[in-house]
C-alpha cells in the first residue's frame, strides 16, 4: 500500500514552482545502587507529624512511495480495521472527524497500521501535516505529531523521528538534530536502526545517531495497554540480570496517561519520578535525606512515602527532579532483591527517561 507524506507533496510542488519562476543533564548518579541493610525500618526514620532492539527493516514516508511495509505484529484475537474519506478516517467502527480534532488538519490523505498503532496522515499545509497514532487495544488517539517524514525502524513506532522545517524531533518530541534554515525533505533509517540520513531541499545530506534506549518504558506501556504474559516478557527482556526495579524520569505524555496519578510533593511541577514493581510484594520507600558528598552515599533522614506492589504495578512521586545533589531517594526490597535509586535526572549522554534499577 502506497504512503505519502502530504505535507512533502506540496512541498515538491512549491518548490517546481519556485524554480520555474526564479536532555538537562548531569550523571553524577546515573546507575547508582547500594546494598540496603537488613530492614529499611532500621536506616530510614518513620516521618513525623511535622514532615510531610529492533527489526533491521526500516520505514520511510516518501513522495515516491517506495517505503517497506511494517510486518504486521497484532496477536490473532483481534480483528483490526480502518479506512479513511476526505474528511475523517475511521478505526474499529470509532470515526475521528478532523474538523472536530481542531489541529488545523484540512484532508485525511492516508491511513496505515504498523504493529499496534493506526496512523491517519492528514494536510495542513505545504510545509507540515499531522499525524494521528490510535493504539488499536484502546481505541484512543494517544499521540499527536505536527510535522512531516515521519520515518521509523522495523515495526516499532516509538522508534520514529520526523522533520518541522530544519529540525528534527524523535517519538518524545524531543529535539535530535538541528539544522540551517534548509528545510528538510527526506529522513531515512539505515538497516541497523541506530542512524537517520537527513535530506534538504537544498541538497545537502547529513547523518545523525539516533538513540533508542527508552524500548524498555514503551515495553511497560505496550503491556499496560494489553497486559499479556508475552508483553511482559517483552518488557522483560530489556532487564539485566537481578534487576529489582524500574524507574522513570518524566514519562512522556503517551505513557503518563497509562500510569496511577502521582503523590503530591510538589505540585507546581510537570515533573514526576515513577517506581514500576517487577515481581509481587515489593516494598518501595521513599526517603529524604542528602547526599555525602564525601563517600558519594545518600543519607536518609526519614522516610516521605511507602507502599507495598505487585509485579507490573507503580507508583510515582511529583517533585522537582535535581540535575546537582538529591534531597530523595528510592529504596526497593523484591525477595532477596534489594536496591535504591536516588532521586535526580535519568537523562545523561542519552535521552532516556527510564532505566533498571539492579540488586546489590
Amino acid at each position: 500500500m502506497e504512503k505519502r507524506s502530504t505535507a512533502r507533496i506540496f512541498i515538491v510542488l512549491g518548490m517546481a514552482l519556485a524554480l520555474s519562476g526564479c536532555s538537562k543533564g548531569s550523571e553524577a548518579y546515573e546507575n547508582q545502587t547500594e546494598s540496603l541493610p537488613a530492614k529499611i525500618e532500621d536506616d530510614v526514620p518513620a516521618v513525623s507529624d511535622s514532615d510531610t532492539d529492533t527489526d533491521s527493516t526500516w520505514v520511510s514516508i516518501t513522495p515516491e512511495g517506495d517505503e517497506t511495509d511494517p510486518p504486521a505484529t497484532v496477536e490473532d484475537d483481534i480483528n483490526v480495521s480502518f479506512s479513511h474519506d476526505d474528511r475523517s478516517f475511521t478505526v474499529n467502527g470509532k470515526t475521528y472527524d478532523i474538523a472536530e480534532l481542531n489541529d488545523g488538519s484540512t484532508a485525511v490523505m492516508d491511513v496505515w497500521q504498523t504493529g499496534d498503532w493506526i496512523i491517519a496522515d492528514c494536510h495542513v499545509n505545504p510545509h507540515f501535516g499531522m499525524y494521528y497514532l490510535v493504539n488499536i487495544y484502546t481505541g484512543n488517539i494517544e499521540k499527536r505529531i505536527r510535522g512531516t517524514n515521519l520515518t521509523w525502524s522495523g515495526d516499532d513506532i516509538t522508534t520514529a523521528v520526523y522533520s518541522v522545517m530544519g529540525d528534527v524531533y524523535n517519538f518524545k518530541d524531543h529535539i535530535v538534530y538541528s539544522g540551517s534554515d534548509d528545510e528538510i525533505y527526506d529522513i531515512k533509517y539505515n538497516t541497523s536502526g541506530d542512524q537517520i540520513t537527513i535530506e534538504t531541499f537544498g541538497g545537502n545530506t547529513y547523518t545523525e545517531y539516533v538513540d533508542n534506549d527508552d524500548t524498555a518504558m514503551y515495553r511497560y506501556a505496550d503491556y499496560l495497554r494489553y497486559p499479556t504474559e508475552d508483553r511482559w516478557d517483552e518488557f522483560m527482556r530489556q532487564a539485566p540480570e537481578d534487576a529489582v526495579t524500574f524507574v522513570m524520569d518524566t514519562p512522556p505524555e503517551d505513557v503518563a496517561a497509562l500510569l496511577p496519578p502521582p503523590e503530591e510533593f510538589t505540585t507546581d511541577t510537570p515533573e514526576c519520578f515513577y517506581v514500576v514493581s517487577l515481581e509481587d510484594d515489593t516494598s518501595v520507600r521513599l526517603a529524604r535525606g542528602d547526599m555525602d558528598t564525601d563517600t558519594w552515599e545518600f543519607k536518609p533522614s526519614y522516610t516521605a512515602h511507602s507502599t507495598t506492589l505487585n509485579r507490573g504495578e507503580a507508583c510515582g512521586y511529583r517533585m522537582v527532579i535535581p540535575e546537582g545533589l538529591p534531597s530523595y531517594a528510592v529504596y526497593f526490597i523484591a525477595g532477596n532483591k534489594r536496591g535504591m535509586i536516588p532521586v535526580s535526572i535519568l537523562t545523561g549522554k542519552t535521552d532516556r527517561c527510564g532505566e533498571f534499577v539492579v540488586s546489590k
